[in-house]
């Protein structure tokens, strides 16, 4: 199964691959479509999605072409707000309150939602430029 690449050491060892194909059969679907569906592949978690990119793809988020650190700390950063507005208060005045006063306050205004957009955005372009080097094995 090419999707066993998702899965951890232990996972292959418990059988969890045999299983998968099963329970993703049973329900008429791919594995990897049962495997994005149990959320081991998840785009709103940073650490998740670098790990399935270079899993899949031998991609590595630090090693593409344009990508900087700051923009890889810019995007977990907006990833946790993002988690903290959605599970925690859409209501939120300061955004990173828990790293106050080491840091300067961030305010859920316009521009910021603005920087973050153009940040996705660079990002985003950088991880297509990156998959259109990819050539099937």
């Amino acid at each position: 199964m090419p999707d066993e690449k998702f899965l951890s050491t232990k996972e292959k060892e418990r059988g969890e691959v045999k299983t998968i194909k099963i329970e993703a059969q049973e329900n008429s679907i791919s594995p990897i479509k049962l495997i994005i569906n149990g959320r081991r592949i998840d785009f709103q978690n940073y650490d998740r999605c670098k790990s399935a990119y270079n899993k899949a793809y031998g991609i590595k988020f630090g090693e593409m072409k344009g990508i900087t650190s700051i923009l890889l700390e810019d995007i977990q950063r907006i990833i946790g707000f993002r988690h903290r507005i959605v599970h925690i208060s859409p209501m939120m005045g300061m955004l990173n309150q828990g790293s106050i006063p080491l840091e300067e306050p961030i305010f859920p205004k316009r521009e910021y939602a603005e920087k973050a957009i153009n940040l996705f955005n660079d990002f985003v372009n950088c991880l297509h430029s990156a998959t259109l080097s990819l050539r099937p094995k």
